[in-house]
């Protein structure tokens, strides 16, 4: 069982404290090149993990290095609880990548599959097992797609912008994907910037995250977010829908039912997790 260890020196001072001392063994694992660091705090050791703490881990030059940070823990009615963490320490919304990876490293440090589903910032969800580490899981219902220039904005979890491009290898993401996240209609809470490249047979995204700020190698919510941009651009009224998503760190498939324009229930997000390294680091 992966797990807090060594915990030697605790300071709780107030809910605003900080730990300090303390030795953590963590797990990396990574869906389709989107990373995370991976801890079992079902003791609920480390309540008082500040962002600064949070960020210096997710630092790929002086901590372990990752996209974010999620901690699961015990939750009545469910087989486990998310806690999602962006790179700069903050928490997150809903993160799919993130939430599949989560599943793999849940079973592994011995949670029991009682219900098949797991509780998140945006609610309850529900997954399976369809291969050796692959996971499919559920994500929220998606209404109130708003269009844009060029753009469509939405909500799967997490906020996305959905940009369609001739080209995701002519666009620079970072700076494109830095200028509108930035700009004052998004500043405060900011927004997931994809540029979406339509091509026969194929989806190609590339991804401006928030909270990472930059570009990441996959986003979950973003290919969910794809998938259902490309439904409304071609006007598919079929009920029900899948695509595969191609993103720099691999292919993701989205599914989901389509009950009239704006309107898609039954959304699914399936892709490979990898179980990368582990280690133990003090604070």
């Amino acid at each position: 069982m992966l797990s807090v260890i060594n915990l030697y020196k605790v300071l709780y001072l107030s809910p605003q404290t900080y730990i300090y001392g303390v030795k953590i063994q963590f797990a990396k694992y990574q869906g389709a090149g989107n990373n995370f660091i991976m801890i079992d705090d079902r003791t609920e050791v480390l309540a008082y993990l500040t962002e600064a703490q949070i960020e210096h881990l997710c630092n790929r030059h002086y901590g372990i290095g990752a996209d974010g940070l999620i901690l699961i823990r015990n939750m009545y009615s469910v087989d486990f609880r998310m806690l999602y963490y962006n790179a700069n320490g903050k928490e997150g919304s809903m993160c799919g990548n993130g939430a599949r990876c989560a599943v793999i490293f849940a079973a592994e440090c011995g949670v029991g599959f009682n219900t098949h589903s797991f509780m998140a910032f945006d609610g309850m969800h529900s997954f399976s097992l369809t291969g050796h580490n692959r996971v499919k899981v559920s994500m929220k219902d998606v209404r109130n797609i708003k269009a844009r220039d060029n753009a469509l904005f939405l909500d799967t979890g997490s906020p996305h912008l959905v940009f369609n491009v001739d080209d995701v290898t002519a666009i620079n993401v970072y700076e494109m994907g830095k200028q509108i996240r930035n700009n004052p209609e998004f500043a405060e809470k900011g927004v997931n910037v994809n540029f979406l490249q339509i091509a026969p047979g194929a989806l190609r995204i590339r991804t401006y995250e928030r909270g990472v700020e930059n570009e990441t190698e996959a986003c979950g919510t973003g290919c969910v977010a794809a998938a259902i941009s490309r439904s409304e651009w071609s006007r598919n009224m079929s009920t029900e829908q899948s695509y595969c998503i191609e993103a720099n760190g691999g292919t993701l498939n989205v599914s989901f039912k389509k009950e009239g324009v704006g309107k898609y229930t039954n959304v699914f997000l399936e892709g490979p997790v990898e179980r990368v390294f582990e280690g133990v680091i003090q604070i």
